[in-house]
Parts: structure tokens; sequence; C-alpha cells
């Protein structure tokens, strides 16, 4: 094959294809372009030494260190495979513009050659099936892919192992590093204002907030590392709460709608990042505990470096109440100021409601190293007994795993209980 570059002229090279009955050379107008532009036959055996192709009845190679330059050898089997691959793994770096037409001269008799060529296994390409069973494996398929449903799909896709939830709550390592490193009291602040300025906007425009019912929907999109979603692990504290303390409908409700707060990381309510949602609370502004779980991360944290919010009391005084303190922005705090902004225009919940909604997560507050406690009130160490019952019912519904997927529950009840102590709750979208 001759082959011409970029600029149109010829390289002088024959690329090798075809059976061995023949082989391509050069056709007279080609080899006169050769010889004007490549000097002659030198031209073309220049080439074919560069590149180790057939040129004419010579094999030129690659000459070899120390060696000679040129060697002739037998060009009948020069159409064997190993020769094709060689011939254009060496030209692959060539850059085509134009193939000239080619002539192929046989080797054999006419009558030969056609009689190969017109073999069947050569032109025609065999079916492992016969006619009829080809037909009815084909119409078959054809109809599986005609009647195949969206709901097919779905459960295809299910089959694969798609989970059903939209979250799944699982701290890892990123997030909890994230979670000590941005918690900062500027952090808080800021997101405080930020909700509360769309909770003002509640009574404006429902679309920019949810009922309590919309958000316990949500919470069936959601699952616990445990593969439990978040409602039904709910419905369980609040069961058990039932049993335990059948007389406080109020710590009821608080079972019921502990978890509300999770649903800001559904896109319904703007699919807030989790370190902004999920994992422990503690206070800010004041030096953090080493109590509190994967406190070396707080290296990271900008308050770290100040040397007010570095102090064990930092920016509170000894003795002021739990309730002053500004606590790390999560699920808690989200609920506890949604319920704390609508105390006037919904219903009231006691102070140990209140208590126990925002330092479900306070873990460190429980440590035997009572760490925190020198800002605790009277009235905050008698809602701490209460605070330490309700995790023990919180840590045993989890300890049963799935087990308390789909528990009946009275309806019903709990209607009742949000019409009585939280009727026109909305929680804000921001």
């Amino acid at each position: 094959m001759v082959v011409t570059s970029s600029n149109g002229c010829a390289t002088g090279i024959q690329r090798v294809f075809g059976p061995c009955q023949g082989r391509f050379v050069l056709d007279n107008t080609t080899q006169k372009q050769q010889q004007q532009r490549g000097g002659g036959q030198g031209g073309g055996d220049k080439a074919g030494k560069t590149l180790g192709f057939v040129v004419k009845d010579k094999v030129m190679q690659k000459p070899a260190k120390g060696g000679d330059r040129t060697k002739e050898r037998d060009t009948s089997c020069e159409t064997s495979p190993a020769m094709l691959r060689r011939n254009l793994s060496a030209a692959s770096h060539l850059e085509f513009s134009h193939v000239q037409q080619l002539r192929l001269l046989p080797e054999q008799d006419d009558d030969e050659r056609a009689s190969l060529c017109s073999s069947p296994e050569c032109s025609t390409p065999t079916c492992i099936l016969d006619d009829e069973e080809f037909e009815s494996s084909s119409g078959t398929a054809t109809e599986s892919i005609r009647s195949m449903s969206l709901s097919d799909s779905d459960d295809f896709l299910s089959q694969l192992g798609e989970s059903p939830y939209e979250v799944v709550l699982e701290e890892e390592q990123e997030t909890v590093l994230l979670n000590r490193a941005r918690q900062t009291v500027d952090f808080v602040d800021k997101q405080k204002r930020k909700m509360m300025t769309s909770s003002s906007k509640c009574s404006e425009s429902s679309a920019q907030s949810r009922t309590v019912w919309e958000s316990l929907a949500l919470l069936k999109k959601i699952a616990l590392p445990s593969g439990v979603s978040v409602f039904d692990h709910s419905v369980a504290v609040a069961e058990q709460c039932r049993k335990e303390f059948p007389g406080l409908k109020w710590l009821h409700l608080v079972a019921f709608i502990h978890n509300l707060g999770l649903a800001n990381v559904t896109k319904e309510f703007g699919a807030h990042p989790l370190w902004t949602v999920v994992g422990e609370s503690f206070p800010v502004g004041c030096k953090f505990s080493e109590d509190i779980s994967y406190s070396q991360y707080f290296c990271s944290n900008p308050d770290r470096r100040k040397k007010l919010f570095n102090h064990p009391l930092g920016v509170y005084k000894e003795g002021c109440g739990l309730d002053r303190l500004r606590m790390s922005w999560g699920a808690s705090e989200y609920l506890y100021t949604v319920l704390e902004s609508a105390k006037s225009s919904s219903g009231t919940l006691p102070k140990e409601a209140m208590f126990l909604v925002r330092y479900q997560k306070f873990f460190s507050l429980l440590n035997p190293g009572q760490h925190y406690h020198n800002f605790m009130s009277l009235e905050d160490e008698r809602c701490l007994e209460m605070l330490i019952e309700f995790q023990a019912i919180v840590d045993e519904i989890r300890s049963r795993g799935k087990q308390v997927e789909d528990e009946s529950f009275d309806v019903e009840y709990y209607h009742r209980l949000v019409d009585d102590f939280v009727p026109d709750l909305r929680l804000p979208l921001f």
C-alpha cells in the first residue's frame, strides 16, 4: 500500500495485506512518483530501511548496532500474520491523509483463487442456531423487551440492593472532622439568625415551612446505621415511654417528635450537610471537654485559638444554667429553637420536655467526669434525672435493631398529643 503524508507526498511505504496467494505492489504511476520525489529506487529503499517494510522484493529492517544496514531475505511468506502485526505496529504513528489505489498481482490461477474466495465457510458466517430456533429466540426476546414496564425495572433495581432510603445517617470520619472543626460560636449564631428569619416567614407563606406530620413522613426516608428508618425508631421510643411512664403525656410527645430535626438532611428541607445535622451536641464559647467523642479533631477549630473560648467557663458564668449556653448546631438545637420560638403562638411544653429535646445528644454531660456540671442550675439537676431515663430508653430501642420496624401504634393518640401541646407548630426551611 502506498501512503502519502499530510502534505500529499508519497512516503514510499508498502503495507502488506491480503492472503498468501498474492502480494500488494505499487502501480506504475506510484513508482514514477517515488522515483521523482525519493530520488529513484534509492528513495524507496531508504524509506524501507527506516521502517522495515516490503519494497518490491527486499525487506529493509532497522539496522542493528554494529551490524549490516541492509538484509535481503525470502519474501515468499511476507504476508504471514507475524509480519502483518510487525508492519502495522511500526506504521501506527504515521498520519494518513490519502491512500492510493493498489493492484493485486496474482501468483495463482484465477480459477483456484476464485474457488477459495467463493467458499461458503469464508463468505457467510454460520449461526449456531437453526432457522426455527433463531426465529423463536429472537421473537421471545422482542416480546420480553416490549412487555417490560417501569415496575419491572424498579423490581430489578431493588433486586440489585438499591436502598429505599434517601439518606443513611452514617457518621463517617469526614463528617465528624468537619463537625469538630466548624462548630464555632460564629457559625452557631449565624445558623440561629438564619433560621429565625425563616421562621418569621412561616406565617406569610406555607411553602417556607412544613407541618409536624409532613415532617414526620419525611423521617421514613431516613435510615439509621442499623437500617431502621428514623420514623420507626421514634415510634418505638414513644411506645416504650408510654409503657414505662404512662402518666407523662408530654414525654410521649417528646419521644414521638424528638428526631424531627433530622428532616433537614432531606431534599425537601434543603439537604443540609450531615455535619450540621447529626452527631453529638456540645457547648461552644468555652473549652471543649475531652469527654466529647473525637475531641482530638477540635485542634482544627478556630475557637480553640481564642483565649477567652479556651477557658473552662469561657464567656459564661458558673451556675448560669444550661439554657444560657450556646450549643453546637444540629438536629436537636434546630428543634429546640423551633419549639422556643413557637411558645407564644403554639402550645406550651414543660421545662423537662425542652430539656430532653435540646440535650438528648449532650452525652458528655452524662459522663462520670461531670464536665459542664458547673454551669447547671438546680432546675437543670432535677431535669437531668429524666434525661438519663430517656437516654436509657433510646439506647434500648437502638439495640433492638430491625425488630422495631413497622411496630403498630395508636395514631389517633399522637394526633391528640400534637393538638394539645403544639397544634400550630410548623418547621421552617432555611
